[in-house]
């Protein structure tokens, strides 16, 4: 069905009736995260070389005809690994052999990493971001897809609970962010059927060695801790995503109750008047507090620090990361930076 030598496109009705359901399924997820939006979208796919980026361009490309999709493929390499030429070659030919446009970029994390004092991942994941921004602006895209898998959810919440995070950032990824413009339509379809899908079409990948380094949190979760806990429930990553669906509607929640109860005052600060906070109940408070924090910019959010801030008396001074403040006022709590 997928004839490289000939630079055959795959059909959504040329695929057998699972596959095709995979397909439709990824579909409504679409439509479900951006309605009427949905049509006629300009999509850069992050194509990485690999099985879960090569299984999310081909479904756009098959879901291409419905929704009047506009694909673009993208491609970083990180410079991290001799063989990463390799994997921008892949990403390169599948983009040829479904006739879609290919922009790329080499950088080097490692290089990165040592200027900045950071660890690998953290420089890899700047300097990925930095690169959907640029490729978006190039190519005029609205969003840059990302090939994260229900898997990668079930992984990502049980990273978040070794941190320490609290909810609803427990619930995992985000299927839409509308500030960094990502997109991630697989969230809800697991591995093995992207795998499938790959299979049955007769589409290559490569397999990244770095997977299996151990050095890494997210391969010791994925080869160490999911396996025993998928062993006492096998259902676990169902269970994530249906975490994560929950916590998307409660984000929703947050930020509806943010734009309905925080007021932008000419100096930049946010400010929440006491007639919305009195007699709201201590967890929407901290909430709303934490929207606050969070609109100001980047900065850990620290529960204490909030737990202090839900009992402090009029005058007092509650200090965030990321030089972030919030002062209580006999009329509400305001929020700002500190410039020093």
């Amino acid at each position: 069905m997928f004839k490289p030598e000939n630079g055959v496109s795959i059909a959504l009705q040329s695929l057998p009736p699972t596959l095709a359901r995979l397909c439709l399924d990824v579909e409504r997820f679409i439509l479900e995260l951006l309605g009427e939006r949905a049509q006629g979208l300009r999509l850069n796919a992050a194509a990485s070389g690999g099985l879960d980026s090569t299984a999310l361009t081909v479904i756009l490309h098959c879901l291409s005809p419905r929704l009047n999709l506009h694909i673009h493929c993208v491609h970083l390499d990180h410079g991290l690994r001799p063989e990463s030429g390799l994997d921008c070659d892949a990403a390169r030919a599948l983009a040829n052999r479904l006739g879609l446009p290919f922009l790329s970029e080499s950088r080097n994390v490692a290089g990165y990493a040592e200027k900045r004092g950071m660890g690998l991942e953290e420089a890899g994941r700047i300097v990925r971001y930095e690169f959907f921004a640029r490729a978006r602006e190039a190519t005029q895209a609205d969003y840059t897809a990302l090939a994260h898998h229900l898997d990668d959810q079930a992984e990502d919440v049980l990273m978040r609970l070794i941190r320490g995070a609290g909810w609803p950032g427990l619930a995992g990824m985000d299927a839409c962010d509308p500030e960094r413009r990502i997109l991630r339509p697989l969230l809800e379809i697991e591995k093995s059927r992207l795998r499938a899908l790959l299979e049955a079409v007769g589409a290559p990948w490569r397999e990244d060695a770095s997977n299996r380094n151990r050095a890494f949190l997210r391969n010791r979760v994925r080869l160490d801790i999911l396996p025993l806990i998928r062993d006492e429930n096998p259902s676990f990553p169902e269970a994530a995503g249906r975490l994560a669906a929950l916590g998307r509607m409660e984000r929703d929640m947050d930020a509806d109750l943010a734009n309905r109860s925080m007021q932008r005052q000419d100096d930049g600060s946010l400010f929440i008047g006491a007639e919305t906070l009195t007699g709201l109940h201590p967890a929407l408070r901290m909430r709303l507090y934490k929207q606050a924090l969070s609109q100001l910019g980047p900065g850990q959010t620290w529960l204490e620090n909030l737990r202090r801030l839900a009992s402090a008396s009029v005058g007092a001074v509650v200090q965030f990361p990321g030089g972030k403040r919030a002062r209580v006022l006999k009329n509400g709590v305001k929020f700002y930076l500190d410039h020093r």
